[in-house]
Parts: C-alpha cells; structure tokens; sequence
C-alpha cells in the first residue's frame, strides 16, 4: 500500500459528500452518483456509491460498487472498509469482521477499522475460520477494552448500577476504582456507550492515553446525539489524531 489510510482514522469523513439515512429509495444525490458511474466508470465514484448504499441498508448493491471500484484500481483497504460497513449495516457480523480485520492488519493506525472491528465482534458469530481469541487480542493490544467473557443475555440493570459507582469513584478521586467498576459496567452490557465514557475519562486521569482514547472512540462510534459531553469528547479524539498527522 502506497500511503496509509489516514483519511479515515477516526469517522471516514472523505467518503460522504452529504449524510445519509435509511429510507425507501435513494436519495436524488444517489442517483446522480449512479449516472456519474455509467458514464465515466470513475471508482471513486463508485466507492462513495458503495458507501451510500451501505448506510442506506441495501447489501447487495453496496457490495457490487465496492467491487467496481476495486476493479477500477482503488486502494483495496478503502473497499474493505467500505464493505464492512455495508456487513455491518446488514447485521452480517462475521463478514463485517473479515474486512475490518484486513485492514487492521495492513493498517494498524486505523482507528476507524479498529473501532468497528470491535462493534463487528460483540455480536459475532465467528465461524471456525476466524481466530476470535487472536482478533479479542489484537484489539486488546491497541488499548480496547474487550471483556474475556461478556454476559449474555446482557444486565442492563446491573451494567448501569456499576456505572454509577464508576462515576462515585471518579468524584472521590479513585480512579484504579473507577476503571474497574466501568470495565465490570462493559462485561455486563458491552451496547451501553456511557461507561465507555466513564472509562475514557478514569483512564485519562491515569495518564493512560491510548486506552483512554480507544474507550472514547467507542463512545463516539455508540452515540450520536448532539450533547455537550459528546462534543467534548469528539474534541478530546479529534486533537490527538491531529496531534499524530492522522486528522483532516
């Protein structure tokens, strides 16, 4: 690969021009890109086509514009990327974890791959070919936290009991307490982002910044309000990718 794939490393903002949401049919935006990729055959084009249809849920032609833009010489990491957000999207879990762990592999910088490696694995059904115990360990290895043994069925009840202690802990200035009790919030109910939350700021007053970052990127990959918190944090994310050249 000639150049890393800094583009993406924490949202994957150069594929989108506009945002895009489910709906019934494409947006016009869409159908323009579509009339763009019969007439040139550009696979940029191509590669935002794919993304498209990705967040808009349709797998099938999601994958073929991904193949498309492959075939017209686009880096292969950005396709796979592209791909496993359009497994992931279609809750195809274990497809969606072959092709973030390609990139994660070649590009070990890439937070983004990383991020949604770890959302593919939580709910993965991974068939004898995958190593899950070598994936959990990789991620490990970037600084994400990754229960040995999740619950399930998940306890949301006790999940959120815990978080609130990880917050008393923070307050009383514990913060070994506070990681722990939001790590015990994670193995309870790994699809709640605010312990995540809680785990990015204990660890960061720990002087553990990779691991703190990595629980922020959960936290930003799992919400999507616009609140005052997760602005703070997506500022916080946002400064030390640039601080690493890895930012816009």
């Amino acid at each position: 690969m000639a150049t890393p794939l800094r583009w993406c490393s924490a949202l994957l903002p150069a594929l989108l021009c506009a945002a895009v949401t489910a709906s019934a049919a494409p947006p016009p935006w869409v159908l323009d890109l579509e009339a763009q990729v019969e007439q040139d055959g550009s696979g940029r084009t191509a590669l935002r086509l794919a993304h498209a249809y990705a967040r808009l849920g349709t797998l099938k032609t999601a994958l073929r514009y991904a193949n498309q833009a492959r075939s017209a010489g686009v880096d292969g990491l950005r396709v796979n990327l592209v791909r496993g957000d359009a497994y992931l999207q279609a809750e195809e879990y274990a497809d969606a974890v072959r092709e973030f762990f390609e990139v994660v592999v070649e590009a070990p910088e890439n937070a983004y791959a990383q991020v949604h490696l770890w959302i593919a694995l939580r709910d993965a059904q991974l068939p004898p070919s995958l190593d899950g115990d070598r994936l959990r360990s990789l991620l490990r290895k970037a600084g994400y936290f990754m229960p040995i043994a999740a619950r399930r069925p998940r306890e949301t009840v006790a999940a959120k009991a815990l978080l609130e202690k990880g917050y008393t802990a923070i307050r009383a200035g514990d913060f070994k307490t506070a990681v722990d009790r939001f790590q015990a919030a994670i193995v309870h109910d790994d699809t709640l982002p605010s312990p995540f939350r809680g785990l990015g700021i204990a660890l960061g007053r720990l002087d553990d910044r990779p691991r703190s970052l990595a629980a922020f990127r959960l936290y930003l990959a799992m919400t999507s309000a616009d609140t005052r918190e997760r602005r703070q944090i997506r500022r916080v994310v946002m400064d030390a990718e640039r601080h690493r050249g890895l930012g816009r």
